[in-house]
């Protein structure tokens, strides 16, 4: 779906500040979009930038990792 497709026809975007992007359902999230970065692709001449190409990747760690831990892993990874 291209960006123009999604600011026509999907009002309710504009209540939130990240668009989540899943396959087949809500279960299986595959990353994010940032509702200022649509706005930003938006504004551009260009038709054919898609959603997945603005996407941003969704780190994942284990339950059991201590916070301290997951901060640094967080901090390394961004």
């Amino acid at each position: 779906m291209t960006i123009r497709e999604v600011m026509a026809e999907e009002e309710e975007i504009f209540n939130f500040s990240r668009i989540l992007i899943y396959n087949e359902t809500i279960d299986h999230v595959t990353r994010p979009v940032l509702t200022k970065q649509l706005f930003k692709e938006s504004l551009k001449d260009d038709t054919v930038v898609t959603l997945a190409s603005i996407k941003k990747d969704i780190f994942s760690i284990n339950e059991n990792i201590p916070v301290a831990k997951a901060l640094d892993l967080f901090i390394i990874c961004s």
